[in-house]
């Protein structure tokens, strides 16, 4: 049965790829459930400087609202609409892998954006793969047949270049070293521009924030090997809500986001000080409004040193992870600018130093990992979209 959809898939694309091309551009962010990320921070740039130029986004059914909010046009992924607007699309955008059997037609620019600097190893460079449902032959030959279409890949620094190459099997010159669109407005507001620090006043506002107590946004990643019988994967939040609550609760805000890819269980209504925002669709937003963060294998923390603000790594499983469930590209204690922990009592104990940081670690981390990182990204993308349309 999945075979016979991937073929009858495969007729459509070929169908309306036989219309010839048209001059628009389809945007996609994680498989269509987001209106977020690098695609979004491209989107909106170019929607700014080129607003008579058609774009459409894939969404799927059930995610559509926060694009009906914004007046973004958009197709039901799997319609006809969506098979017509991939076929003949004359650029493609997107964030994440999409199916191996989706075939982008001759004339179409892929442009992969992807979505973070990677700490735990991705792709072909997992030694064993434990996600459910499939093999670790099976994914490498999934990978293998995706990425044979991108055609440009963002990077937003050398480190970065060199994994995704070796994780994706890519070329250099597939590498445009631009930095991540979405970390533009992190480079502005680091710079303190005035659009910038607003936006974040507006973010607070719209989120109903208290402007008296601090924020701390807790951002883990997922772990592939933590899933339901449906392969629907789970987190459970590693540390007591009601310590919390009670050691921080009057001074801190505690937004909690949960990876995009995580199945929501848990209930925080009972906690005044705990927000949920893993539905909130923009990652960067929340960095940006955030006075510390803390996270564990998340490449979010790679985005939140382009500030230089404290950050801790709870990383309560570090040996399993590390050792059995993915791997790490380097040593996280001898690389990461905060400070590690990994039991409830360290956290609290950083929790009350307010992170203390070393600005020059900072400093050296962000010349590692973050050197493209220049707050014209988006700019760049743009250019290399209306370059390809235009020819």
């Amino acid at each position: 049965m999945k075979k016979m959809i991937q073929q009858c898939s495969q007729w459509i694309l070929a169908f309306y790829r036989k219309k010839g091309p048209q001059n628009f551009i389809y945007f996609e962010s994680f498989h269509g459930k987001h209106y977020s990320d690098n695609p979004r921070a491209i989107y909106e740039e170019l929607n700014k400087e080129y607003p008579d130029l058609p774009c459409i986004w894939g969404v799927k059914k059930g995610f559509e609202q926060p694009f009906i909010e914004a007046g973004v046009p958009f197709v039901y992924r799997f319609s006809k609409e969506w098979f017509q607007a991939l076929a003949q699309a004359k650029v493609w955008v997107i964030n994440n892998r999409t199916k191996y059997w989706l075939k982008k037609s001759p004339f179409t620019l892929y442009i992969q954006t992807w979505h973070g600097t990677p700490l735990k190893k991705i792709g072909l460079d997992i030694p064993e793969v434990t996600m459910p449902n499939i093999t670790t032959d099976d994914y490498r030959t999934s990978i293998l047949q995706d990425t044979k279409d991108w055609d440009i890949v963002l990077s937003p620094s050398t480190y970065t270049t060199e994994k995704l190459s070796s994780a994706f099997s890519l070329k250099q010159e597939q590498i445009l070293p631009s930095g991540y669109p979405r970390n533009d407005f992190l480079v502005a507001l680091k710079e303190k521009k005035d659009w910038a620090l607003q936006k974040v006043e507006a973010i607070k506002k719209a989120l109903h924030l208290s402007l008296d107590k601090k924020i701390v946004l807790y951002a883990p990643t997922w772990r592939d090997h933590c899933s339901d019988e449906k392969g629907n994967y789970q987190f459970k939040v590693p540390f007591s809500l009601e310590e919390w609550e009670k050691e921080f609760g009057e001074k801190y805000i505690l937004l909690i986001r949960l990876h995009y890819l995580v199945t929501p269980t848990e209930d925080f209504h009972a906690f005044s000080s705990v927000r949920d925002v893993s539905s909130y669709e923009e990652m960067s937003e929340l960095l940006a409004i955030s006075d510390l963060l803390i996270t564990d294998y998340s490449s979010c923390l790679f985005d939140y040193a382009l500030l230089e603000r404290p950050q801790i790594y709870y990383m309560y499983d570090q040996e399993e992870y590390e050792h059995s469930t993915r791997g790490m590209y380097f040593s996280p204690k001898k690389e990461l600018p905060g400070v590690i922990v990994h039991d409830e009592k360290s956290l609290w104990e950083q929790l009350k130093k307010e992170g203390s940081m070393d600005l020059t670690r900072y400093q050296n981390f962000l010349a590692c990992y973050a050197n493209y990182e220049k707050g014209t990204a988006a700019k760049q993308v743009i250019n290399v979209i209306i370059n390809h349309i235009e020819k």
